[in-house]
């Protein structure tokens, strides 16, 4: 019996209801014939968010980012997560903006791609040093080149007030108004990626609407709380229809 159809008999055998993050991840979910009838977006906590200004230039200097346009990603920075695209679409935008560097938060330094015009790597950061990282970078970039399902940091970058660059193979397209909240691109596309990035550096008034948009966003419909809330929700209404029978 092949994995797929031994994941499907699990589920049907076990009467479990599955919750996807976002409605691409239900899209290939039932693609693959597994059940799937609830869509909860992922949330963030807003305390977290953003960061002091001294907290951002003490990292800004320890990263050596003094006088440095910073375009940041989040998570490893493997071929999925597209690193080939962001570095060739970086090269593009330093034809313009020679002053921009590549910062990749979660990719040590010895794990960075060969080539890659300047590219700063960190380790992985947490608590007010991860909030630092994003207050620093004046675009934040998911650049996926697979289906990643509903990656948090785009709800972050916006949570600190960033404009964001979304994949459209990422699950958090579904929340991008375009132009307003951030950018949809093909990530394939590097001359696109790099367009919409550079936009984005030579208008400094459409990234702080962007930005405040992003964040009033995630007040709004994409918190913690709300989140909690909406499994809450359907776990009563599991428990209410089980009480019926």
């Amino acid at each position: 019996m092949g994995r797929r159809r031994r994941i499907r008999c699990l589920f049907e055998r076990s009467g479990a209801r599955v919750i996807a993050v976002s409605r691409l991840l239900r899209r290939a979910l039932r693609a693959n014939r597994v059940p799937c009838h609830d869509v909860i977006h992922n949330g963030v906590r807003l305390d977290e968010f953003p960061s002091t200004s001294d907290a951002i230039e003490t990292l800004r200097q320890r990263l050596g980012l003094v006088g440095r346009r910073v375009v940041a990603t989040f998570g490893r920075l493997t071929g999925s997560k597209g690193h080939v695209q962001i570095r060739d679409a970086i090269e593009h935008v330093r034809l313009e903006h020679p002053d921009v560097v590549l910062l990749a938060v979660g990719t040590p330094r010895p794990a960075l791609p060969r080539g890659a015009p300047r590219l700063v790597g960190t380790e992985h950061l947490a608590g007010a040093e991860l909030a630092a990282a994003y207050g620093l970078a004046d675009v934040v970039v998911v650049p996926s080149v697979y289906l990643d399902a509903f990656p948090t940091v785009t709800l972050e970058a916006m949570a600190a007030g960033r404009p964001v660059v979304v994949s459209r193979f990422a699950g958090t397209r579904e929340i991008i108004e375009e132009g307003r909240t951030g950018f949809v691109v093909d990530a394939l596309d590097v001359e696109q990626l790099a367009g919409r990035i550079g936009v984005l550096l030579e208008d400094a008034a459409l990234a702080v609407r962007v930005g405040a948009a992003g964040r009033e966003l995630v007040e709004r419909r994409f918190t913690t709380a709300r989140c909690a809330s909406d499994y809450l929700g359907v776990f009563e209404h599991l428990v209410g229809s089980s009480a019926t029978r």
